[in-house]
């Protein structure tokens, strides 16, 4: 997906000069706009303290929005309240926390059912289809986990909401490289069932090589938003923002 694919009837998402931040004073999000469109994966980039994560909760009501605006299915959602948000099948997994670590699987997963029960046992086949180690260990406690396992939960549970908008914090931290893929792959399987995703990731060469676009936070501020294959390829891009590659991240 190019940028030149975005037209106004395919933007499931629009975020339109967004200031957000925990002090009105000291807002960490700047002057933000972007368009996001049905079924892609958007990756967020940028260094630590960029304002990445800060925006992403901007757009689910976790932190306040001092100004701008945040439509989603064309509908302002800036001022509602997290639950609301959740409501209209917008979900957030964030980087840690993310399960009840001495509830089971099983009611992690009910939990995520909570705002809407309609369809539960056949979003429940499709989680356990996604990620049969829930299946299996779905009367465990979460806390018993591998950390991998733990990060499927989360996003199972995210799904159990049965959203169309899917927001997930650093997927991969804490991950081995191969718990990292498995993860990211099965990100595009939620993509594919028609899911859109905005993942917020330090690891931008494996974000990337799963996503349609990425976009380049520096200071609070949008500095790039491009093809996703243009920015794996673009050497002085790669130097710039996400540093030296190294020979792990090559194979």
């Amino acid at each position: 997906m190019t940028n030149s694919d975005i037209s106004s009837d395919n933007v499931i998402l629009k975020v339109t000069n967004l200031v957000a931040g925990y002090q009105r004073v000291l807002p960490i999000v700047i002057d933000v706009s972007v368009e996001v469109v049905q079924g892609e994966i958007l990756t967020l980039l940028g260094p630590n303290g960029a304002g990445k994560s800060t925006l992403i909760k901007g757009i689910c009501g976790l932190v306040e929005v001092i100004s701008g605006e945040v439509l989603f299915r064309g509908e302002n959602i800036s001022d509602l309240e997290t639950h609301e948000i959740i409501a209209r099948r917008v979900a957030y997994v964030p980087q840690t926390h993310n399960v009840f670590s001495k509830l089971t699987v099983a009611h992690n997963l009910d939990l995520g059912a909570i705002s809407n029960f309609d369809a539960y046992q056949d979003r429940l086949s499709k989680v356990f289809d996604l990620f049969p180690d829930l299946k299996k260990f779905r009367d465990t406690s979460a806390g018993k986990l591998s950390g991998g396992q733990r990060q499927m939960l989360a996003l199972g549970r995210a799904l159990m909401a049965n959203p169309i908008l899917l927001l997930i914090d650093e997927p991969s931290a804490g991950l081995s490289p191969k718990l990292r893929d498995q993860v990211f792959q099965q990100v595009v399987q939620i993509r594919d069932s028609g899911v859109t995703v905005i993942i917020v990731e330090q690891n931008a060469y494996a974000a990337l090589s799963v996503s349609d676009r990425g976009m380049i936070l520096a200071n609070g501020r949008l500095r790039l938003i491009a093809n996703a294959v243009e920015l794996l390829e673009d050497p002085k891009i790669a130097e710039i923002y996400f540093g030296a590659r190294s020979t792990a991240e090559k194979s």
